[in-house]
Order: C-alpha cells, then sequence, then structure tokens
C-alpha cells in the first residue's frame, strides 16, 4: 500500500514553457465530460498556451500497459484526473497518498513532486482525493444560502443535539468522498443504499466507527426512517453518486425505490430544536446534491 503524506511539497507556479503540459481524465464514460472544453479555454487565458487536456476512456488500470501508465511514463505528463470506474483503482497506483486520500480510501487526481529524501530520485506520484471538499463546499452553499467562499464567521457543522442524518447512494469513490464530507458536517447516521450490496460492505469497513447504515429494501428505509423521527432526528440532506440513467435491473430498481422511501416521508422541521451558536440550523427542506 501506497505510504501517506505528513505533507505535500510545495512546487512552483506554472509557466509556458514548462516541459510538463499534459494532463487529461480517464474513466468510462468520458467523452461527456466537461473538463477538457473548460481547462482548455482557461489555459491560454492564464498564460498557458502549451498546456492541454484530454479525456481517455478506460475502464481499469489492472492491464499492464494501460494508457494511464503509459502517460504517467510520459516527460510531458503533468498529472491526471480519474473518474468513475478508476478511483478506487488509483489509490493501490500511486507512490504516495495525501491525507484526504487516506481518509476517503480513494483518488480522483493525481500530481508529481520531486522527492524530498533523494535529490537523484524519479519523481514521486502522488495521489489525493477533491471530491469531498467539493461535495462539503456545495452542501455548505446550499444550506447556508450562499456560495463559498465562505468567511470565517460561517458554521461548517451542526450541533450534536440536532439529530441531523444524510443519505448516500452508490458504492464507488464519489460516495466515499460524499461520506466523508457529511461527516465533517456533523451529520449522523449517514445511511446508503447501493445496487452492489459488496461496495456497500466494503465502504461501512472503511469508514470503521462512523455511523454508516446500510439500507437494502425500501421497508428497511421506512423502519429506519421512523425510527430516526421517533428519536428526534431528521435526514437533513443527500447526496447521489450514481450514473443519471434510468434504471433497468431489479437491483438498479431497487436503489431508487430505497430512495423515494427516505425522501417520500414527509419531513417536518423539529420545533424543539433551536438554533445553535456556531452550528448550522436545520434548513427548511431536505438538500440533495446528485
Amino acid at each position: 500500500m501506497p505510504s501517506v503524506a505528513a505533507r505535500v511539497p510545495p512546487v512552483a507556479p506554472a509557466r509556458p514553457d514548462d516541459e510538463r503540459t499534459q494532463v487529461a481524465i480517464y474513466g468510462s464514460p468520458v467523452a461527456g465530460s466537461v473538463s477538457p472544453p473548460v481547462f482548455n479555454h482557461v489555459f491560454p487565458l492564464i498564460g498557458l498556451p502549451n498546456y492541454h487536456y484530454g479525456a481517455v476512456d478506460l475502464s481499469s488500470l489492472a492491464d499492464e500497459g494501460n494508457a494511464w501508465d503509459i502517460a504517467l511514463k510520459r516527460a510531458d505528463c503533468l498529472g491526471t484526473c480519474l473518474t468513475m470506474p478508476l478511483k478506487l483503482e488509483a489509490f493501490e497506483r500511486v507512490d504516495v497518498l495525501t491525507p484526504e486520500a487516506q481518509a476517503t480510501g480513494c483518488v480522483n487526481t493525481t500530481f508529481f513532486r520531486p522527492s524530498e529524501t533523494d535529490s537523484t530520485a524519479s519523481l514521486v506520484h502522488f495521489g489525493t482525493n477533491t471530491d469531498s471538499a467539493a461535495v462539503l463546499n456545495t452542501l455548505l452553499s446550499a444550506l447556508l444560502g450562499k456560495p463559498s467562499p465562505f468567511d470565517a464567521s460561517s458554521p461548517r457543522s451542526f450541533a450534536p443535539q440536532a439529530k441531523a442524518a444524510a443519505f448516500a447512494i452508490g458504492g464507488g469513490g464519489a460516495t466515499r468522498a460524499s461520506i466523508h464530507a457529511m461527516h465533517a458536517l456533523g451529520l449522523s447516521p449517514i445511511f446508503i443504499a447501493n445496487r452492489d450490496d459488496a461496495e456497500i460492505e466494503a465502504i461501512v469497513r472503511h469508514f470503521g466507527e462512523w455511523d454508516v447504515r446500510p439500507l437494502k429494501s425500501a421497508e428497511d428505509a421506512r423502519v429506519a426512517i421512523k425510527r430516526l423521527r421517533d428519536e428526534g432526528g431528521h435526514v437533513v440532506c443527500g447526496v447521489g453518486a450514481i450514473p443519471s440513467e434510468e434504471p433497468r435491473t431489479e437491483s438498479e430498481k431497487r436503489v431508487y425505490e430505497v430512495a423515494d422511501a427516505v425522501f417520500g416521508q414527509l419531513y417536518e422541521k423539529s420545533t424543539q430544536a433551536t438554533q445553535e451558536e456556531g452550528y448550522l440550523s436545520l434548513p427548511e427542506k431536505p438538500v440533495f446534491v446528485g
């Protein structure tokens, strides 16, 4: 397993004459990714006309000589971005993990840094995760009713006595990052539904002592949410990290049935919950990001 970085070595600002100018997003499918056109539009505007962002359709990193491995060996490779289904595989295939990658158990961005211990060594390949911060900022924006960056006085989490819970849909890297973000908001328990029970079991194991509760059927969801409400709690937000496609298999349909059961029950903001100084207030209705 890769080591975990205590700190990430700094790097000089990008320059037009840099050797490493090529980056791409890897995954499947990626043909519709907005990242290449966005970055390729921005690069010349910030004085980096030689930089280029591509998209490479790749369904696995396991095959020797795959496109990701080849790109990493090129002298012009700046780094890589990874989307489904490669985030968990990339976790095991970098030299060093940042604390964010270690915490989420997946990697969505990789980059190079010189070795701090051996000046003659080749560059060190780092893996990090930026999804968790993105989900956290998105949820905070919705809960606070204002865009980031947030001022220092803005609350960042719910008070424990608010009994604010959350719901996640999916079983891959984005779901892990979402659970990490929702936990940072003080949300507990975090319910989860997915078509693949093995993926859910792996997520529950990864987050250890956190209160992550699988919902395997609509009936499970109805019982769990009723119990939560009887205890004075509410699901205040959710994150969907699955493809935006019509469910076809029975297991896929089951996930949607669970989601309907979770959010189909009337949400009532607790009249007993008072706004605690320095904490987020309960929203008037649940926030869902997908």
